[in-house]
């Protein structure tokens, strides 16, 4: 899925959007409509979104994660696919390629800021320690 079909996706709320990032990373800031199933803790949390997710077998889902390096994305999508879901895409560039296309930094949705939280004009999750430098988080 690129930028432009994302945009179009979470304005529309033509598929599921899942976030692979970690909770606390995810409370930062997420695209508008988003739900958090982070690959570091994905049996509990699938365990907790299971009965919604039971709807989507066929239909679209969106897995995105930090940025185009980020592996997190890639296995939550190849974890639901084994569970049997048929249509998971993932978004590949990310929470940081959504940032970096905001159309204004008051954009909202459902009350929640698209940018998130910023300290000196920086995103907070931007100082966390990431291993191999994939901006994740975790």
């Amino acid at each position: 899925v690129d930028k432009r079909e994302m945009r179009n996706i979470s304005t529309h709320h033509s598929a599921l959007i899942l976030d692979a990032r970690p909770e606390t990373i995810f409370k930062l800031g997420h695209i508008p409509s988003a739900l958090n199933l982070p690959r570091n803790d994905f049996k509990k949390s699938y365990q907790g979104l299971q009965k919604m997710l039971s709807s989507y077998w066929n239909k679209a889902i969106v897995v995105y994660c930090s940025e185009r390096n980020c592996p997190d994305s890639r296995l939550v999508g190849e974890a639901l696919r084994r569970l049997g879901y048929q249509d998971v895409r993932l978004f590949r560039g990310g929470w940081e390629d959504w940032v970096d296309d905001a159309q204004t930094d008051d954009e909202q949705a459902d009350g929640e800021q698209v940018n998130g939280a910023q300290v000196d004009g920086e995103p907070v999750y931007a100082s966390l320690p990431t291993p191999e430098g994939c901006g994740c988080g975790h």
